[in-house]
Parts: structure tokens; sequence; C-alpha cells
């Protein structure tokens, strides 16, 4: 009977063993399923991405995106040398790597694979592989707002300012417009596109820059690329985009997610807050926000643009003082007896202002508001007593003239069109307004007569953008910013011509060029912000440019408006100021839906 004891007990321990074996298996198995449960995942991570030493941000104007798997990030900065270009950072790393090649390059975008980099640059729409190597062109794109990249190598594009979206193929090509613009509905922009899953389906802006960000007139779209009708899906300010069954936007500067389906292509709930505050860029209704599709979040963050300053500086660039405390300032102008300032405030309106020096008296000059108007980008006259400045209304703009203490009707001096306009400047013997419109989709320098019929023409037309017109002293010559040598430099060309044309900048740089009274100095700043200075004699009917040497660094706010002025004696300037751009971070969320998936 010892044989039958001696096979039942080894059965029990084989039976003992085979339950143990499971149970530590089905334990196994219970920590993997808890460990990559939902209630597991849903610690939100937070924390912050800064600019390598060395080198600093340039996200406003340049902007930022997450690969769409998310482990990656591509942004733009600028070098030591002045020089902005793209970045990228694994999300494991503490290191980014600057992508040779890509200098100048703004609005990145990532391929739906997250092996390249579409991104802008010198007026073309370009790709790069995120590891490195050379850049392709694949077209013109000559003052874009935004781009994206399907499964099936679609690029969808916005070439510039107002003209419809474009798509290429991302071997390059010829664009091909997808979207219709429609001015008399105040719609003279489609911006901002993004790619909903099926790679067929997108979202984008439409609507009008310089509008209110409160109760916007501007919408998201729904539009395809299989047809030019598109559907409303909600009004918003700035760009959206679609992560994790939901559609981010922004409502002021509160980021909002609302659940949306992706193939009925509707909204299914209600929107909810998940970060605050977020940047966005008002001048471009760029949203400063990016998202991966497994759960990560990377914005800006920002209240608008209220913390500008007006301040004055030395040529050595030390403070001498400030003008009305911090706003939402653009493009200051001094008088021409040098006694006030003429500015635009973009918050809550875009309108346009005077500021008394001595007497440190703010008056507002036009009031469109309550009409939905907006006024900006003023000019003085000559002899300082009047103004001229752009309005837009429905998408339409017209420029304007009134007396400059604020008294009487203004006058019309070109009737609204759809047409981006910005004023430059006013001709010494008060005959000319010069300024800045893209009826090609690329900027160009006009002149509008201030007598006669005035009637418009062209005075400078390129297929490279051209913009910061500015007559000399005498009238006898034009200073302005030029993207054709491949990069943004200063040049000058006689008035009203024919001649040459003399390149002022050695290095990178053109923005916003000014005079000094007696023709013997320009001034712009440079790529690295510093104010430059060019010797030239511009007083006779021959033009020479002698040393070119920087006076100081500063943070002007860029805009297409111009950012600072200098007195006539070219010793001091006013700068529109924004300050601590060197600190701005990316602020990054890890698990930004974990509470959706608690519901």
């Amino acid at each position: 009977m010892s044989a039958p004891i001696a096979a039942s007990a080894k059965t029990r321990e084989r039976v003992l063993v085979g339950v143990a074996t499971a149970a530590v298996i089905a334990a196994l198995v219970f920590g993997v399923l808890n460990w990559s449960s939902p209630a597991h995942k849903a610690r939100l991570l937070r924390s912050y991405i800064k600019a390598m030493p060395n080198s600093s941000f340039l996200l406003e104007q340049g902007g930022f995106a997450i690969s769409p798997d998310g482990l990656r990030l591509t942004y733009v900065a600028q070098n030591a040398d002045g020089k902005a270009q793209l970045w990228v950072r694994p999300l494991d790393s503490l290191e980014a790597q600057a992508v040779a090649g890509t200098e100048e390059a703004s609005f990145p975008f990532w391929s739906a694979d997250s092996r390249y980099i579409g991104f802008f640059a010198s007026g073309k729409l370009k790709k790069i592989e995120a590891s490195g190597g050379p850049p392709l062109t694949l077209c013109d794109a000559a003052n874009p707002r935004g781009g994206t990249w399907n499964q099936d190598d679609v690029i969808l594009f916005a070439p510039s300012l107002n003209v419809p979206l474009h798509r290429v193929a991302a071997s390059g090509g010829t664009p091909i417009p997808v979207t219709s613009l429609d001015p008399s509905k105040g719609v003279t922009t489609h911006r901002w596109p993004q790619f909903l899953p099926d790679g067929r389906h997108f979202l984008y802006v439409a609507g009008s820059p310089l509008t209110l960000t409160e109760n916007p007139t501007n919408a998201i779209m729904v539009g395809s690329l299989d047809s030019k009708e598109s559907k409303l899906l909600l009004h918003a300010h700035a760009g959206a985009l679609y992560a994790s069954r939901h559609i981010l936007f922004l409502r002021q500067t509160t980021l909002m997610a609302q659940p949306f389906d992706a193939k009925r292509l509707e909204l299914t709930g209600d929107a909810f807050p998940i970060a605050d505050p977020v940047h966005e860029n008002e001048l471009t209704l760029h949203s400063m926000f990016s998202a991966s599709e497994n759960g990560l979040l990377a914005y800006q963050e920002g209240t608008g643009s209220a913390n500008r300053e007006l301040i004055w500086l030395d040529r050595s660039g030390k403070r001498m003082g400030e003008g009305p405390g911090p706003d939402a300032y653009l493009r200051p102008r001094i008088s021409p007896d040098g006694k006030k300032l003429l500015y635009t405030l973009a918050s809550p309106w875009y309108e346009v202002w005077s500021y008394d020096l001595a007497l440190g008296v703010k008056t507002r000059l036009t009031f469109g508001s309550t009409s939905g108007r907006a006024s900006l980008s003023p000019i003085w006259s000559p002899d300082g007593q009047h103004i001229a400045y752009v309005s837009i209304q429905k998408g339409k703009f017209g420029v304007y003239q009134k007396a400059a203490d604020g008294s009487g009707n203004e006058e019309v001096l070109l009737e609204d069109d759809e047409y981006v306009k910005y004023l430059n400047d006013w001709s010494p013997d008060g005959k000319l307004l010069t300024f800045q419109q893209s009826p090609q989709g690329v900027n160009e320098i006009w002149m509008l007569p201030m007598v006669g019929e005035r009637k418009p023409s062209s005075f400078l037309l390129s297929p490279f953008a051209m913009l910061f017109s500015a007559f000399s002293p005498n009238g006898k010559w034009l200073a302005y910013c030029s993207t054709e040598s491949g990069e943004p430099k200063t040049y000058v060309v006689p008035f009203p011509g024919p001649g040459g044309k003399w390149q002022v900048s050695p290095g990178s740089g053109c923005y916003n060029p000014r005079w000094r009274r007696d023709g013997k100095e320009l001034f712009y700043l440079s790529a690295d912000n510093k104010i430059m200075a060019a010797e030239v004699n511009a007083s006779g009917a021959s033009f020479t440019i002698g040393a070119v040497n920087p006076l100081f660094e500063t943070r002007v706010y860029r805009s297409n408006f111009g950012g600072f002025d200098v007195t006539a004696d070219g010793q001091h300037f006013i700068i529109c100021y924004e300050p601590g751009q060197p600190n701005v971070a990316i602020t990054l969320i890890e698990n930004w839906d974990a509470a959706l998936r608690k519901k």
C-alpha cells in the first residue's frame, strides 16, 4: 500500500505546484493589467521645457509642435549667432539639437509617421528628416500661416495671408487651392489647418485678423480634400486641433476641450477647461499649443499682449524713461516736433492713440469698437497736423486720415478692399503715402497719392516679401526690407527711380528701417535683436554706405507694424519692449486626458 500512498502524495504535490504557479501567473497578469490600467495611467505629470543654453525661444514668431507619436518636440529658437532655426528635443532627453539647414524657419509641423518635419523659410515650404539631413524645398509660401501633413503624404497649408488653403504632395509640386474665401462675409483668411484622423477632413480658422477675442466672429471650420464645401464647427478666435477624441481650442486665454465624433464630424458634448492661461498671437490668430496622439500636451503660458512697455533708450541702450504704463502697444511713432507719440493699442480693441510727452496725457484718436471696427498702423503727416491710418471692418481694409488732435471727422483716402494693408510712411513733401499690401499673396510696396484721383500704384514688385518702406528726409530715397537674398536684409533704392539698389545690412536684419533727420544714418533691427546704425549719405543725388555698427541689444516686439522709432537727432529710441522673453518656457503635460478616462 506504500506505493499508492507515495503516488498520491506526488500527485498532490504536482497539483499544489500547479495551483501555486497559476496563482503567480494570475498575480503577474493582474499586476500587469493593473499597471497598464487607466487608473495607473491617470496621473497628470507637468513639467517645463526651456531653451538650450546660448539660445532663446522664438515661439510666437516661430512656433513648436509635438510629434504625433509623442516622442519628440520641435521648436524654433535663436542660436548664439542670432539665427532662427529648428531644434528637436527627444522627450526622454534633457538635450535638444539644432537642425542644420533650417535657418529662418517658422511654424513647424510633423509628418503623420513622425519621421519628417515640414516648415517654412525664406518664402518657401520645406521638409527635412527629424534626424537631420539636407532640407527639400517643396513650393512657394510667401507669408505662411501653418501646415499639416496626412498619412497619404498630402500637405495642406496656408501659403499667405489672404488666399485659400492649398494642398501639395510631400514630394513637392504645384500647390492646388482646396478652400474658397468669401470676403463679402468678412472671411479674408483661411489658416492653421489641422488634419483629422481620416486624413481627408481637416480643421481650419476662417475669418479675419484683428478681431475681438471676446465674442469672436472667427470660426473653426471642417473642410475636406474632396470638396470645397465646409461646415461650421464652433466660434473661436484662433487655431484649433483634434486630440484624444476632443477638439482643443482657446476661449480667450483658457484652453478648452470639447468632445468630438471624428466620423460624424460633430461635437458631442460640452466644452470644459484644461489649462489657463494659454498664449495666443492675436495678430496671426495662432494658438500656442500642440498635442500628440498619446496624451501629451504642450503650450506656452501667457495672457496676451498687455504687458508690453514703451521705453526710451539712448545709443548705448541705457534706459532713459518710460511712456504710459504697460499695455498692448504696437508701432510707436514720434511726432515731427518730437513732442508726442502715436501708437496703436491692441487691447481690448485695435485703436489709435497719441501721448503728450510733456504733459503725460493719452488721447484716443479712433473709435471703432462699438461698430466692430479696428484701426492701426498710424503715421504722422510731415507737419504733424494730421495722421493717417488703416481701418478694418468686416475683413476689408481702408486708409483714412484725420486731424492729429482728434477733432473733426475722418476722411477716406483709399476705399476698403480685402487686401491686408499696413501704412509705413508719409513722404516729406506730403504728396504720397507708402504702404505694403499683398494682392498676389506676398507683401509688395505701394504708393498712394494724396492729391488728384488718389489711385494707388505698385512701386516695388517681387516674388519675395517686401515691407517697412521709409522715405529718406529729402524724399529722394526709399529704404525697405526684402527677403530676396534668402534672408531679410535692408535695401535702399532711388525714389521715384529708376536707378540702382544698395544693400545696407551686411548680415541678416531689416526690421523697421528708420532715418536720422539729416539723412546721415539709417537704423534697423537685426535678426539677433540689435539696433544697428548704418552711416549713409543720402543728401545728394548719389547714395553711399559707410560703417554699419550695432548700438545695443534689446527686446523689440516684432510685428508687421514696426516696433521702434528714433528721434530726429538719432540719439534716443522709443522701443515697444516686451519683457521676459528669455525666460519663456514650454509647459508640458503628460496624460492631460486622464480625467476623460476616469469618466
